[in-house]
């Protein structure tokens, strides 16, 4: 594997990839690549700043609480599942978890009892989980008006803190 691999070829390496081990071998390569192309783009682009870390974003951050009960590797891709992470969903405590460690919880503002009340308002119906989608389509947006900011700044917040 190597930085030939046209995307056809990566995604025919990982649907092959059967066990958990397979799987992280041909994520990890893919990552590699695309981190030395990512790097090669940007030090042309600005020699005096290269990335030093990758860079978080919401997806990756509530995947990362989502999965915490699994103890599943983030970097995992699972073959039938989009890549909007619609498959990844985070119970009540875990969301309540995300929240206070981005300091989103606040007794004026949002306090514990708000955080439970917005995540069973914004749940699937006979569901326990809130998915990715739905908390950027519904239940962000809220979070954003109890603090009195932006949908972005409030990303932005939680992207911050969870680093």
């Amino acid at each position: 594997m190597g930085g030939g691999f046209s995307s056809e070829d990566w995604k025919r390496e990982i649907l092959a990839a059967k066990t958990d081990a397979e799987k992280i071998r041909v994520v990890t390569a893919l990552q590699r690549v695309l981190g030395a192309s990512i790097k090669c783009k940007n030090s042309a682009d600005k020699k005096e700043n290269p990335p030093s870390a990758p860079t978080l974003n919401l997806r990756t951050v509530f995947a990362k609480f989502a999965h915490q009960k699994e103890k599943i590797p983030i970097a995992i891709v699972h073959p039938t599942r989009s890549a909007s992470l619609d498959g990844v969903a985070m119970d009540s405590t875990l969301f309540r978890k995300m929240m206070k460690t981005c300091k989103l919880l606040d007794k004026d503002l949002f306090p514990l009892s708000a955080c439970d009340e917005l995540h069973t308002r914004h749940k699937s119906e006979h569901s326990k989980a809130i998915t990715f989608s739905q908390f950027v389509e519904k239940a962000l947006p809220e979070i954003a008006a109890k603090h009195g900011k932006g949908v972005d700044e409030i990303t932005a917040l939680i992207i911050a803190n969870c680093e």
